[in-house]
């Protein structure tokens, strides 16, 4: 993983929201990602046997957590 940019370079932010955690990164046009950040979070719960449940607003602000981190560490490195 690169830490640097180019100045004005493009580049393409990439989510991945799964069950233990919450990624995005940027990866240039090249293939390689140049910033990334994750966030670990909390498991499904249950208040019936053999059901999982997830609150949804809670999976959209982790999201959005990830992201604004994501875009202020790239800030830093500018």
């Amino acid at each position: 993983m690169r830490n640097s940019t180019q100045k004005n370079e493009e580049l393409i932010m990439a989510i991945d929201s799964g069950t233990q955690s919450v990624r995005a990164a940027l990866v240039n046009y090249s293939g390689e990602i140049t910033h990334l950040v994750k966030n670990e979070i909390e498991p499904y719960f249950s208040e019936r046997p053999g059901w999982t449940e997830q609150n949804p607003e809670y999976y959209w602000e982790m999201l959005c957590k990830t992201c604004k981190e994501l875009l202020h560490k790239t800030d830093q490195h500018k």
